[in-house]
Formats: C-alpha cells, structure tokens, sequence
C-alpha cells in the first residue's frame, strides 16, 4: 500500500521582504509627472540594505528545491509526497539548511536596529519609523516549519449510510488517482529535461559541455527510483534505459570521440521522443 511507501510533508517558510509601498511617494511621483491615474505605478521602498535579506531568501530557496528534488507533487496547497526511503535523508538535509538559517536570521535580527539607523540616511525624506516593526515582531515574520503527515485512505468508518460511505470513498479514489498521475508526470518531466539537455547539447558538435550533464542522470537515476512510489514499470523501465544508454561511455570520451558523441545523442534523442508520449 502506498501508506507504507511514503507520507506527506508540507514546508511553510515565510520571510519579512524589507519592502514597503509608499503611498505618500507614489501620489507625489503621479503628481509630478501629471499622471492621470494612481493606479499607473507603485513605489515601493527597500526598507534596509537587500543584501541582508537576500542571504535569508537564498536559504528558503535552496529548501524550496530540496523540498521539490526529493519529493512529488501531492496537491496545489503545496503539500508533497517524500517517500519513506528518503525521509531521513531528508530531515537531515532540511534541518541542515533551517539550522543555517536560524543562524543567519539570529544576525540579521542581532543588527536590525543598527540597519534601521543606517536606513536614516539612505532614503532620506522617505525614512518612516512606522515602517519598521520591533525586533520582537520582525522575527515572527521569520517562520519555517516542517510538517508531516499519513497519506488519507479510503479504508474509514463514518456514521453515515452505505451509500453515502461509497460516494466519499469513490470521490477519494478519484483524488487519489490524480494525485497518482501528478506524481507520475512529475518524474516524466525529470527524465525529459535531463535528456532534452543532453539532445541539446550533444547534437551540435560545436557545443560545449560539462561533466555534470551525464552526472545529473545519474543523480536523476536514484531520485526516481526512491519517488516511484506507485511503482510505475513504465517510469522504472525509462530511467533504467537513460542510465543503460546515456551513462554507457564516460563525458570525456564522448567530448574527445565523435562518432561516440552521435551515438549517444541519437539515443538520447529516441528516448526524448518515448519520454514525450508520457508528458
């Protein structure tokens, strides 16, 4: 049962941007230049040096991607499938990345007053101290929270009759079958953009490329191999071809040998052309 493979996760992250709209500075921007309408622009200021935050929003990024590389897609609340095979995997990598942020974060609000300060002179007439909230409620505005959760099954007792019991489960059935369809587009789509890559790259002997192209359907090779959840043959089949027939020859040999390069853009180009039927 699919219960027994994986469960589901979800990651809230929500960060303070430094950014304000400034009502005042827009009306004075639309009268100076006789706009007709307040509507046609905002101005928006930046609060304190984007750099600071920058460092934050890079870190919730770099989860976003680990959250995406090891999971699929559940529903469009941002909720994801981790397969249970990668959970430990994950939590390490995860709480290694919100430990740095922590970390980062605690600086950031640690300097906060002294940017404020600083904010004085850089915007001048358009510095506001109500623009700024206190340390104590700036750093609310920093959360990242990982939840996880059992995957619903429609095995469920509920006082209501028979028919009324069938329709729930049946609408489940259909949901679940979606999501199992999401997930399996989802792994389609991994496989199609590493191979268009390589087709891309490959196909023009003039065209330069890295050891990472074919080190990345590698990497690919494990990930959808632990998120077939549902045990696709298809999907497992695919990915057992990219590795088989793209990974046969190492990159320099490719890079150095030509005829080896077009071999291996041919077949990476029939596999594109299998992969396309699924997406």
């Amino acid at each position: 049962m699919i219960n027994d493979k994986a469960l589901l996760v979800n990651l809230e992250i929500s960060t303070w941007t430094g950014r304000k709209f400034d009502k005042d500075a827009t009306d004075t921007v639309v009268e100076e230049y006789q706009a007709g309408d307040n509507d046609c622009g905002r101005f928006n200021k930046a609060l304190i040096d984007k750099k600071l935050v920058n460092e934050i929003v890079k870190l919730d990024q770099r989860a976003r991607n680990f959250l995406y590389e090891q999971t699929v897609p559940w529903d469009n609340s941002g909720t994801r499938m981790l397969p249970t095979v990668n959970y430990f995997k994950f939590v390490d990598g995860i709480n290694k990345i919100k430990t740095e942020r922590e970390e980062v974060v605690s600086a950031f609000l640690m300097n906060y007053n002294d940017e404020v300060e600083k904010s004085k002179e850089r915007l001048g007439g358009l510095w506001k101290a109500n623009d700024y909230p206190s340390v104590n409620r700036l750093s609310d505005k920093f959360r990242f929270h990982i939840g996880f959760y059992p995957i619903p099954t429609t095995d469920f007792r509920v006082s209501l009759n028979d028919t009324e019991v069938e329709q729930i489960k049946e609408n489940m059935r259909k949901e679940l079958e979606e999501v199992q369809q999401t997930a399996s587009k989802n792994l389609w789509q991994r496989m199609h953009k590493a191979t268009s890559r390589i087709v891309e790259r490959l196909s023009d002997s003039d065209k330069v490329f890295k050891k990472n192209l074919f080190e990345n359907v590698e990497e690919l090779y494990g990930i959808v191999k632990s998120l077939n959840v549902y045990d696709d043959p298809k999907i497992d089949s695919m990915i057992e071809r990219m590795k088989t027939e793209l990974l046969k020859y190492d990159p320099d040999t490719i890079r150095e040998n030509n005829t080896v390069r077009s071999e291996v853009a041919k077949q990476a180009d029939e596999i594109l052309s299998t992969i396309n039927d699924f997406i």
